[in-house]
């Protein structure tokens, strides 16, 4: 109902808004008006609302469970998070929260553990072999071109020799060692990573 309404708006009426909404872009843009139909704005509409909330609120449902069992984590996030917000009716800074270590490691415990349906992100070199080296043996792997690899974020996030424990929710892993990002694969990597990244993890 809503993208009709916009659609039958004429520009003159949002064109100077100050924050335009998801249809307002992509009705002005330079798209072929194909792209512009009710059907497809709906779609749009779906998978942003979809991956704007059902992710997110996964994550915190299992941040919420581990947090409940483990009285000793919940009580060492409570009081960090007392000592940086002593009146809860006062707005807290984004930039704030980020400097609170125990909060980040819970939160990035609780994406490393909240996967839903996984498929493997696949890579394939086109003009070159690959050449991968163990940096625990030496010893070397070459793949050649043209051959698909893929690998999941759960067989990444379950990793024992990275996350020794892997199933246990041990946010004190990420404090002890804050290079453990470059190895989460919530939000994809590369290319393909989610372009709300930012947006979830300030949500959470």
């Amino acid at each position: 109902m809503q993208i009709i309404q916009v659609k039958s708006q004429p520009e003159s009426t949002y064109k100077y808004l100050p924050h335009l909404n998801l249809f307002h872009e992509l009705i002005q843009s330079d798209l072929p008006e194909s792209d512009k139909s009710v059907e497809r704005l709906t779609n749009e509409a779906l998978i942003v609302v979809g991956a704007g909330t059902i992710p997110t609120s996964w994550t915190l449902a299992v941040a919420t469970y581990h947090l409940l069992a483990s009285p000793r984590i919940l009580a060492i996030l409570k009081n960090e998070l007392k000592s940086a917000i002593p009146d809860p009716n006062v707005y807290v800074p984004l930039a704030v929260l980020d400097q609170l270590p125990y909060l980040v490691a819970v939160v990035q415990e609780a994406l490393r553990l909240s996967y839903g349906v996984s498929s493997r992100l696949q890579h394939i070199s086109l003009q070159r072999a690959m050449l991968f080296t163990d940096k625990r043996s030496g010893k070397q792997w070459t793949i050649p071109s043209n051959k698909p690899v893929g690998m999941t974020s759960v067989i990444m996030h379950h990793d024992k020799s990275i996350f020794p424990d892997s199933k246990s929710f041990v946010p004190e892993r990420r404090i002890e060692n804050p290079r453990l990002d470059r190895y989460m694969l919530s939000f994809s990597k590369g290319s393909r990573q989610c372009i709300g990244i930012n947006l979830a993890h300030a949500e959470m």
